[in-house]
């Protein structure tokens, strides 16, 4: 897989975590409402209610800093993949490094 089918893989991951959040906040805005709704219809006594909105809002808030940034969002991730490659490139240098050497000792 050259360098443009990746950037197109990547593109198109970023496309469907946007699309999800969108999703998911429409969900949100839908739900929110009804759940206060049930809530005031009921007296207020359903629990469930408030804990399923503080549920919902923790999630939606995670999901958005990992979608639209925070300390681990998508620039991270590149970050992080290009810093392991770079890893595992020097790693895979010193031990043909070393494999060189070892046979000029052996030699001498």
């Amino acid at each position: 897989m050259n360098e443009q089918d990746h950037a197109y893989q990547r593109a198109k991951t970023r496309v469907e975590q946007i699309r999800a959040w969108f999703i998911l906040m429409a969900i949100y805005v839908v739900m929110i409402p009804v759940l206060i709704f049930i809530d005031v219809v009921t007296g207020g006594g359903v629990e469930f209610a408030h804990w399923t909105v503080l549920g919902f809002a923790s999630a939606a808030a995670v999901h958005t800093l990992v979608v639209w940034g925070g300390p681990f969002g998508q620039k991270w991730g590149d970050r992080k993949i290009r810093e392991l490659m770079e890893q595992e490139r020097l790693a895979a240098q010193a031990s043909i490094e070393t494999r060189g050497t070892q046979g000029t000792d052996a030699s001498d």
